[in-house]
């Protein structure tokens, strides 16, 4: 494309800048664009990361360093301006939005000069690389593996009215094996059923059903040439067998019904209709490899041979037929057999009538007649049998299926002398015909070979009846009705259950010797029975019972359901009594095992469903009970298989990834399920994750819970761990929701200790508000959606274990049990990755001290680069509150230990002073919590300081381990603050504008921190200032400055400030000697001369005299002198100037 089609032309001018100030270009609607963190420029992606690399400048600000983040929302506005065409000035009228336009350059716009070279897919959707718009043509005439061909050989064709086609046609499966590992489905060419006829695809999955390994074969309908001149739906029968390479003769031929449902109606575009039609169990896996007793090999060198046999195409209705009013009058259904003389006279051909059901969500049947008979009816009788066909209500119907079904052959002379025949299903039926069907037409035919004669269907004269008219028969179903169906529809109550029962008077009052037990019924196909019992408290005892069913081999075990029972109120029916019974292989364990020895498993249930006095006449009416099953949720279905669709097989979490099916019901009654047990690594902890669903609270929550594991004797508890989970977005590879569950020191020591009663823990490690419902729906911003088909897929990502072996490891130079209070951090740098903090146990600053705890936390800035490490320390709740002084002025000193050697630590210190947050340093009261809202921070630790150079002898990680101590607990806040000189009178002690005692001096040395003194003010209404002392000061002199704090009067004073103090610090022995300096705010800086502003409460800086007296002056101790008593120094300021 030349430039001056590249340029792009705006309809409307955008409102904001278009063009990169970088390199001078409208941005690429396939790129990015960011915005800078220092002015909040938008530069195309490219440039952003030239100008990273290149250390250059903002081209707007000049700002060094360049730093960018995506701006998504400016992106979409961006690609939403409404364009022109590139090529508007070669006659192109387009307009649309800017993210269409490459796309309309490419694959639309005539007037392009790339249009036929543009590289685009084949239209079959092949496998075939992208080629030129010119090469397509002949691509899918002679290339193409998808392209629609007539079949090679045995090409019949058939009449204009079409009735029959015998088409053979071969195609080869190729690596079946990959197939059969991936899931993937494969697909034959695409051929016609005969000339200008029906195009279909056959589709052939390995692996379809992951537990049956059965191979599947379905027909497709694709979008044909004809299909305009074609009736639709399709209904045909297509012969597909399987070729043995060992002889010719023992091939596996089966039929494939097109019964002419929304499968087999005419498709529109360019893809395969839905899944089609098919067999799901067309061969086992095992039996396409070679059988030496039978001579059979279906399987060759990874290869499968199919062939198309033959196809029928089955007559259907005349449209233009008028039908006599009484074929339509007082039935279930009716259809017409047209072209009847010439269905006749082709073998074996079947008629499919249009399927119907018994009653509403009842069982779905259909009509199959035989123009020319069937068995002993073939050639001289017309047969007539009826199909059972699958439906989704299956699973809450009984079966086998016991009912009848009239069928009438319409006289076209009058409302009279219809043939008729009743088709029975009961116990003289073959069971193959009654049975719950697998498919559509799984079952076998039941009905009537010899229906009627062929020669009574013409006109006959004398009995006025004609039931063969313009070539066609008219069948009418006149009743369908089903005996076996468990859906009750009584007066007034208006209500569907899979099952209800009745008990009476004599069977209530002998339930705790002889429990009832109901009638057993099926839901998607597992078989149950409900026991009521009674028990010597007075309840009433509900219980349900998988039983051995037919259907055993074709569902998932153990079974995972709830079924909710309902007592029925028989006067209101908004009253019900009603209670879920939640059925899980975690809770229940064997109960919900497949049954394989007996009939039945043990019961499942509530032993206090509902109490006898609580049966009011509204229950308990006549002297019975009316007992329903009102619904039955299956949570262990096919549905729990799925994955989603950009999932590989082999990509799946090593820990645990299951699908929950049926969310809506969960979420409905704030119910819970667990996951399937997995384990942190080999022979470590065993657990499981339960979701908690609340309807109240909208919201889902995660806990994970411990279990009762084969090598718990050998692990570390209490255990320490972080669990991360996600909630599986199924649109894509990205934006999962993930949560990390911890085990630490706030958990729950239930929650976290060894299982030694029952088999799980009786507590879990809790995420309680994991996501809410309203984040589960499809997001297009961000193209997420975590509920799709009312399925919710949940991954455990990651497990870090933490109490390991590691935990209990420390320095070799340590040759005895430390008095210290020390720990060992294990996986840090997985903490650091995931974020999450370690949390220490408590401990005391003395023996009746108080409590605390610290914190370890890494935090991670934008541009990914820079990791920094901070240490928390947080007061709690303890024992001996009431005896200390509040609130509480320490050093924390904690260590970072060196493994190589006992020195060169790494040295934090946490200071609760008047500097902290007065949350941090307050007693905690509130009832119910132990540990403070608020912390002292450390400073940054930037993560490359505990990497020293290897020369240094310094080592803070050794094996991804860290060990720290808490080296000295140093607390000023106690009795020695109001510690006086003896010499001093209490009179005295009030007269200065500040005196007070700074204990712990050798402790502030020690670890350089500073005394922060009590505000006190110059004068009356005057200015607000404090004292702060540093005993270490500049290492050689003692240091103290005065800081401005905010005042009450600062709006009356003169400003800037300019004032003298006098500081003292106070000789203990006599009052003479005392260390006297003045501090003059004279020419402090302007910051400090000025108010302190709203936000603020200190000054910036602090103004004072960083060598007051030297430490050798200081630390004297003479008979009159000594600064320093019971390591406590005594200041006073002793008078304040103001000029």
């Amino acid at each position: 494309m030349s430039q001056q089609e590249h340029q792009i032309q705006f309809v409307n001018p955008p409102q904001f800048d278009c063009d990169c100030p970088v390199c001078f270009e409208p941005f690429k609607e396939l790129q990015e664009v960011c915005q800078t963190t220092c002015c909040g420029s938008h530069i195309c992606f490219d440039c952003t990361t030239r100008l990273k690399y290149a250390a250059d400048k903002c081209p707007n600000c000049r700002e060094e360093d360049v730093d960018a983040i995506v701006d998504k929302f400016f992106f979409r506005l961006y690609k939403n301006l409404e364009v022109r065409c590139y090529n508007s000035h070669a006659g192109c009228v387009w307009t649309g939005e800017l993210r269409h336009l490459d796309e309309h350059a490419e694959r639309n716009c005539q007037s392009s000069s790339v249009h036929r070279r543009a590289m685009i897919s084949c239209p079959n959707r092949c496998a075939s690389p992208k080629m030129q718009r010119d090469a397509v043509k002949n691509h899918l005439e002679s290339d193409c593996p998808l392209r629609a061909v007539l079949p090679a050989i045995g090409v019949i064709p058939i009449a204009a009215n079409g009735e029959i086609s015998i088409a053979p046609f071969s195609f080869t499966m190729t690596n079946y094996q990959q197939h059969l590992n991936s899931g993937e489905p494969w697909y034959s060419p695409s051929f016609y059923t005969h000339e200008e006829g029906y195009r279909l695809i056959v589709r052939v999955d390995a692996n379809l059903h992951m537990k049956s390994h059965h191979l599947s074969v379905h027909v497709c309908v694709l979008k044909g040439d004809y299909d305009d001149q074609l009736q639709w739906p399709l209904q045909a029968k297509v012969e597909i067998s399987l070729h043995n390479w060992r002889e010719n003769d023992t091939s596996i031929t089966k039929s494939i019904y097109l019964p002419g449902d929304e499968y087999c109606k005419q498709v529109h575009v360019d893809q395969i209709a839905l899944w089609g039609k098919g067999i799901t169990d067309f061969a086992s896996n095992e039996e396409l490899q070679y059988q030496p007793s039978k001579n059979t090999q279906y399987i060759c060198y990874e290869c499968l041979s199919f062939r198309v046999e033959r196809i029928k195409i089955l007559p259907k209705p005349s449209p233009t037929l008028i039908l006599p009013p009484w074929a339509k009058r007082n039935c279930v259904n009716h259809f017409v057999l047209n072209s009847f003389e010439r269905s006749k006279n082709i073998e074996s051909t079947q008629f499919f009538g249009p399927p119907f059901y018994t009653h509403e969500n009842g069982y779905k049947l259909a009509v199959v007649v035989y123009p020319n008979g069937f068995g002993a009816g073939t050639g001289t009788h017309v047969s007539v049998f009826a199909t059972l066909m699958k439906t989704d209500q299956d699973s809450f119907l009984i079966w086998p299926f016991n009912g009848e079904i009239k069928i009438d052959l319409i006289n076209w002379r009058g409302d009279h002398s219809h043939k008729s025949c009743t088709i029975m299903f009961d116990g003289n039926a073959p069971t193959e015909a009654t049975m719950k069907p697998l498919f559509d037409f799984s079952n076998s035919l039941h009905g009537y070979e010899k229906f009627i004669t062929q020669s009574r269907l013409a006109y006959n004269q004398s009995t006025n009846t004609e039931y063969l008219h313009n070539d066609c028969l008219i069948f009418k179903v006149a009743f369908a009705v089903a005996y076996s169906t468990p859906f009750w529809r009584e007066q007034g109550l208006g209500y569907t259950s899979a099952l209800e029962f009745t008990l009476d008077k004599f069977t209530i009052k002998n339930l705790h010797q002889n429990p009832y037990y109901s009638e057993p019924f099926f839901s998607n196909g597992y078989k149950m029975q409900i026991c009521v019992k009674g028990n010597v408290k007075g309840y009433f005892s509900v219980y349900v019972h998988l039983m051995k069913g037919p259907n055993d081999d074709y569902l998932m075990w153990p079974f995972c359901g709830d079924v909710l029972m309902e007592l029925v109120n028989w006067i209101d029916e908004t009253s019900h009594f009603t209670k879920l019974i939640q059925v899980s292989p975690k809770v229940n364990g064997n109960a919900c095992d497949r049954v394989i020895v007996g009939e039945k498993n043990k019961g499942v249930g509530h032993a206090q469903f509902i109490h006898y006095s609580l049966l009011t006449g509204n229950f308990f009416y006549d002297e019975t009970l009316y007992f329903r099953v009102k619904e039955v949720t299956i949570h262990s279905n096919e549905l729990s298989l799925m994955r989603p669709r950009w999932q590989k097989p082999d990509d799946e979490s090593p820990f645990c990834e299951f699908t929950i099916v049926n969310v809506s019901k969960l979420m409905e009654r704030s119910t819970y399920l667990y996951s399937p047990d997995f384990y942190t690594h080999f022979e470590g902890y065993k657990m499981c994750i339960e979701i908690q669903f609340s309807s109240s609270e909208q919201k889902i929550g995660l806990y994970a819970r411990l279990q009762k594991g084969e090598n718990d004797e050998n692990l570390i508890w209490p255990l320490e761990a972080s669990i991360v989970v996600q909630l599986v977005n199924w649109q894509e590879d990205a934006h999962h929701h993930t949560f990390t569950i911890h085990f630490d020191e706030d958990s729950i020591i239930e929650s976290k200790s060894q299982v030694t009663t029952g088999d799980s823990a009786p507590s879990g490690c809790e995420a309680e508000s994991f996501i809410s419902y309203y984040s589960l729906k499809y997001n297009g911003n961000a193209d997420t959606q975590y509920l799709h088909d009312d399925c919710l897929r949940f991954k455990v990502k990651e497990v870090i274990v933490y109490s390991t072996p590691s935990i209990l490891k420390a320095p070799l130079w340590q040759r005895m049990l430390s008095n210290y209070f020390e720990i060992t951090l294990t996986r840090f740098m997985d903490q650091v990755r995931l974020g999450s903090p370690y949390l220490s146990p408590s401990f005391y600053t003395s023996a009746r001290g108080y409590r605390l705890r610290f914190n370890v936390h890494s935090v991670t800035r934008a541009n990914g680069e820079n990791i920094l490490i901070y240490i928390n320390c947080f007061l709690m709740k303890g024992p001996y509150d009431d005896e200390l002084q509040w609130p509480i002025t320490a050093d924390v000193v904690i260590d970072i230990l060196n493994w190589n050697s006992d020195s060169n630590h790494y040295r934090v210190v946490l200071q609760f002073n008047d500097d902290s947050h007065n949350g941090a340093r307050a007693r905690v009261e509130a009832e119910g919590v132990e540990l403070s809202p608020f912390c002292i921070q450390s400073k940054a630790i930037p993560i490359n300081e505990l990497f020293p150079a290897y020369e240094s002898n310094t080592q803070y990680l050794i094996e991804d381990n860290m060990r720290i101590r808490i080296y000295d607990t140093a607390v000023y806040s106690t009795h020695l603050e109001k510690l006086v000189p003896d010499w001093m009178s209490a009179g005295w002690f009030n007269k200065p504008l500040l005196g007070a005692s700074v204990p712990g001096v050798h402790q502030h040395i020690a670890y350089k921190t500073k005394h922060i003194s009590k505000p006190f003010y110059t004068h009356r209404n005057g200015y607000k200032l404090r004292l702060e002392v540093n005993p270490y000061g500049t290492g050689k002199d003692v240091t103290i400055n005065a800081r401005l704090l905010k005042g009450e009067f600062d709006r009356k004073l003169k400003w800037p400030m300019d004032i003298d103090i006098t500081i003292e610090i106070i000789n203990w022995k006599q009052n003479n000697f005392h260390i006297l300096k003045l501090i003059s705010f004279k020419y402090a800086f302007d910051d400090t001369r000025m108010p302190v502003n709203d936000t603020e409460e200190a000054a910036k800086n602090a103004w004072g005299l960083p060598d007051f007296c030297p430490h050798h002056q200081f630390f004297t101790n003479t008979p009159d002198i000594q600064y320093i008593y019971n390591n406590c120094m005594f200041i006073k300021v002793r008078g304040v100037i103001i000029r």
